[in-house]
């Protein structure tokens, strides 16, 4: 059965890759976790729009990249952490950031923008993050996080 792979699988096979493997496999590994669809040419044509879609994202960045780190650069975000003096009941992830940025700036980046240093955000206080336009280019960001108790 010829399988069209949206994910990297065990290190040795890449998105994108055209396998053939036994229809076990397939059913019972690579279907459930969404790693791979029956190869067809509607799907894919559908890979290869989304491909072409991720790149021109990607072009798009390059070609506003700095206007997005001008306007990124430096700005802060302000969240708040509900807490007791034994325990801290949220985090700030990623995706929080994401939101925020999208709500304020109206741009669409994912978690392979932001680096966080250790995941997610807990302790109170401003913490500098870097936000990823390109491979070289980078904004710098500051996370504010306030205490409710």
């Amino acid at each position: 059965m010829k399988v069209l792979l949206l994910k990297n699988v065990l290190h040795i096979w890449k998105a994108g890759d055209i396998k053939e493997v036994k229809p076990w496999f397939a059913g019972n590994m690579l279907f459930p976790k969404n790693l791979a669809v029956e190869f067809t040419k509607a799907e894919e044509e559908k890979y290869k729009r989304s491909l072409q879609k991720k790149e021109q994202w990607r072009m798009h960045l390059i070609e506003k990249k700095h206007e997005i780190i001008e306007m990124l650069n430096w700005q802060k975000f302000e969240f708040t952490l509900r807490w007791t003096e034994k325990k801290v009941f949220w985090a700030v992830a990623e995706k929080d950031l994401l939101a925020q940025i999208k709500k304020k700036f109206k741009l669409n980046l994912t978690k392979k923008n932001i680096y966080l240093p250790d995941w997610h955000l807990k302790k109170v206080g401003e913490h500098m993050i870097f936000i990823k336009i390109t491979e070289k280019e980078m904004a710098k960001v500051f996370v504010i996080i306030n205490s409710e108790k």
